[in-house]
């Protein structure tokens, strides 16, 4: 039965494990798919044959530290196959202990989150162009708003001086009717 435990497990997820120094000891065909390398080729090599490039140093930095600390360490994760495509995945990586509490190795089970991933970045380019609109389009409104203020400012001085003029022409008038 836990044959069958492990099975389900290898054929559902991205699994591999590492020594204390981050070399592969195990892959199983999920990864292999994924990245494009074959068993034999990750296994003896460093993990980071399928890290990506553009991954700051500072995050394996912090990778390190939390996983050499005996803690679980989880994370969406960008990496690069094979053939150079970028791939990304939510990993878990746990560190297993010995008998005595002293770190054996390294687990790291994965999924493949790349279309979430992607589709989100879609979203956000869309809402930037979204947000980028509705700025321009205030802008104009906000043009069109105080041209239409200024122009009511003048309609209304216009009609002050047409009011004054009809007021001075009916004192004429009435004056003309008193002489």
């Amino acid at each position: 039965m836990l044959q069958q435990y492990k099975e389900a497990i290898e054929k559902s997820n991205i699994i591999s494990k590492t020594d204390t120094e981050g070399i592969i000891t195990f892959v199983n065909d999920e990864f292999c798919d994924i990245s494009g390398y074959t068993k034999e080729e990750l296994i003896g090599k460093k993990h980071n044959i399928v890290k990506h490039p553009s991954i700051p140093k500072k995050e394996f930095q912090k990778l390190w530290s939390r996983i050499t600390a005996k803690k679980t360490y989880k994370a969406t994760v960008k990496n690069l196959s094979k053939s150079g495509k970028e791939y990304y995945v939510n990993t878990t990586i746990t560190p297993i202990l010995d008998e005595n509490g002293n770190i054996e190795e390294y687990i790291a089970i994965r999924y493949d989150v790349t279309k979430e991933v992607e589709l989100n970045m879609v979203l956000e380019k869309h809402e930037q162009i979204l947000a980028e609109r509705v700025k321009q389009q205030t802008k104009e409104l906000e043009k069109l708003t105080h041209t239409l203020e200024k122009r009511v400012q003048e309609e209304i001085k216009k009609n002050e001086e047409k009011q004054k003029i009809l007021f001075m022409q009916s004192r004429f008038a009435s004056l003309g009717q008193m002489i």
